[in-house]
């Protein structure tokens, strides 16, 4: 009988830098043939502060993609391969969900998962508004474009 076991490590090293959050988890599978094992770090997830996107006058549109982590941050990709860095609603926070790193709403309900097909509704803005609307400015190196994702 061959049995596969799913170790998942979560070494859960949440250090909170601003609106920046480094996030680790190491999944290793383990069966005679094939060990593996995979670091996942994000080292930056912008959360809006909260009432932010109300208090704009933003209109939103629709965009989707798969959500993918590209250089240590959260970025939507597009079927044209454009990837938009993803500024979360308030309360949003990173979660491992089953062997998959996710975002949680406030209540803990899954937004999206890493690796998932998802749409949602948002403005593009500057990284002036990014650092306005987190309240704390952007790593050197992570470029945009950002979305203020719409709660």
């Amino acid at each position: 009988m061959n049995r596969s076991i799913l170790y998942i490590l979560a070494v859960v090293g949440i250090i909170l830098v601003g609106a920046g959050v480094w996030f680790s988890i190491s999944l290793s599978g383990s069966s005679p043939e094939a060990p593996t094992e995979q670091v996942i770090t994000v080292t930056y997830f912008p959360v809006q502060k909260s009432g932010y996107f109300e208090k704009g006058s933003y209109l939103p549109y629709s965009t989707g993609g798969e959500l993918v982590i590209s250089s240590g941050y959260l970025r939507l990709r597009s079927s044209s391969a454009k990837e938009v860095l993803l500024i979360w609603p308030p309360d949003s926070r990173l979660t491992i969900n089953g062997n998959t790193l996710a975002v949680a709403d406030g209540k803990g309900n899954i937004l999206a998962r890493v690796g998932q097909e998802i749409s949602m509704r948002g403005v593009e803005v500057s990284a002036d508004v990014v650092k306005e609307s987190t309240g704390y400015g952007i790593p050197e190196g992570c470029d945009g474009p950002y979305l203020l994702v719409a709660p």
